[in-house]
């Protein structure tokens, strides 16, 4: 090979003073951190844990798809050597970060409408960085240290007393100073635009995109092997039989494949039932199959049976309460929403929603708030959790026996029986009255529930009014 052929400018690598000046900044940054005693060491840290082999598995995995992709768009004559550089840079920045965010795409609703979409702003920010309008060195050395900055305290505004007048100054500041570079690089490719408007701008601007978008198929497969991995760990924790865990775990990705849900309910049957041999491997296998076949159509329920639970898992869903699949656990059957936050606060208060029954009807609902004396949310919370309890009672009775029936839980901890359907109420407080909070519990029984040793203390002797 001619030595004229190594040049970097035939691979891309003609940087541009903007390029120079990030590398400049990361070099420092990075000495930086290395110099000093105290973030070494994390630093030293951070660096060995990209080399450990269960992320060196994955990268090796995503350098080697990003490879064939290239080919592939090479053999389409959409890619050629010059456009190197930019892959690289698409490589580093965007395919890491969606390596960490690979568990999203399997568990957010349009997440492969997101990813087309960040596929388009982030390519175009890469080639805008990359390629044209750049400033003379020097400024592209000292503008980043106060738009840096101002980003900064535009990040922290909103959560600082008093700071929120700020979020509108610094938000204008840092618009203009986009509008600023787009206007500089508008100027510069008008200054040449024959080095604009050529095929290899098309293919700078055009193959991160089509990288991103064959991207999503490796994210979507790494998600769910990670998924996989992570979730059928512990098996071999809790088994004592690492070759039954091993054959929980390859029958788990044969019988589900993408189907996370069906692949964590199997994870948690397992564990939460005495699994001796394969036989009870595949028996839970085959029943969580029959289950999302019966959800997919479910069977209707007489009314002096209890509730459908495909229903009742939804009774709260207007409240932003939605309950999991309906599932045995330790002998019964049941569906829970364990954790549902009320606000946003760093200690929010939240409720639990509980329902058994028998395999084919719901018969108890459980609805639990627990609050927090420091948020100062106890008038507000309570409300939602008392509006809860009026849906839940609307289930059983009419609306207006509902909101009268609402009232007489309302007076304190109480017991009501009504046509053998069971009705409680109980407030427990916890910690210092200042630092400490409270929980209401309401539970519901259908007359068609059987007690049992779940729920004794629900079946204690009726408080008389």
């Amino acid at each position: 090979m001619h030595l004229s052929t190594l040049d970097p400018i035939n691979y891309g690598f003609d940087l541009n003073n903007r390029e120079i000046a990030a590398l400049i900044w990361l070099a420092v940054i990075a000495l930086w951190i290395l110099s000093l005693k105290q973030t070494r060491p994390s630093a030293l840290i951070l660096v060995r844990g990209f080399f450990v082999w269960p992320l060196q598995r994955v990268f090796l995995a995503m350098t080697a798809y990003t490879l064939g992709a290239v080919v592939t768009l090479s053999k389409l004559n959409l890619w050629e050597w010059t456009n190197l550089k930019t892959t690289v840079m698409w490589w580093l920045i965007v395919g890491f970060a969606s390596i960490w965010q690979s568990l999203r795409v399997v568990e957010e609703r349009g997440a492969f409408r997101r990813l087309l979409m960040d596929a388009v702003n982030l390519t175009a920010a890469i080639t805008f960085i990359a390629e044209f309008g750049s400033f003379p060195l020097l400024l592209e050395l000292l503008v980043p240290v106060p738009l840096t900055f101002i980003a900064l305290m535009l990040a922290a505004a909103p959560y600082q007393p008093g700071a929120g007048v700020l979020v509108k100054p610094l938000t204008w500041i840092t618009t203009m100073a986009g509008l600023g570079y787009v206007v500089w690089g508008v100027h510069e490719i008008m200054k040449a635009p024959s080095a604009f408007l050529n095929w290899n701008t098309l293919r700078e601007f055009g193959d991160p995109i089509l990288l991103s978008v064959a991207f999503i198929p490796f994210l979507y497969c790494l998600a769910v092997y990670t998924i996989h991995e992570t979730t059928f760990t512990t098996l071999h924790i809790i088994w004592d039989k690492p070759k039954l865990a091993a054959y929980a775990k390859r029958r788990a990705l044969w019988s589900f494949g993408a189907d996370l849900t069906g692949m964590k309910r199997l994870a948690r049957d397992l564990k939460i039932n005495d699994i001796k041999d394969r036989k009870g491997v595949d028996d839970a296998i085959r029943q969580i199959k029959r289950l999302k076949r019966r959800e997919r159509s479910p069977p209707t329920v007489p009314p002096d049976q209890g509730w459908s639970p495909y229903e009742a898992i939804r009774f709260l869903e207007a409240e932003g309460v939605l309950a999991g699949d309906w599932h045995s656990s330790f002998g019964e059957w049941r569906a829970e929403a364990s954790v549902v936050k009320l606000d946003d606060g760093s200690l929010p208060d939240n409720v639990s929603f509980y329902l058994s029954g028998t395999e084919l009807a719901t018969t108890r609902l459980v609805l639990a708030l627990h609050a927090d004396n420091r948020n100062g949310t106890a008038a507000a919370s309570d409300a939602r959790f008392y509006a809860m309890v009026q849906a839940l009672l609307a289930r059983a009775m009419a609306p207006e026996e509902a909101a009268s029936m609402l009232v007489r839980l309302q007076v304190g901890d109480v017991v009501i029986w009504q046509d053998g359907w069971r009705f409680a109420m109980k407030r427990d407080e916890w910690g210092h009255a200042k630092f400490g909070g409270y929980s209401r519990n309401f539970k519901m029984s259908h007359n068609a529930h059987v007690p049992n040793e779940f729920d004794d203390e629900f079946y204690e002797q009726p408080i008389v009014e």
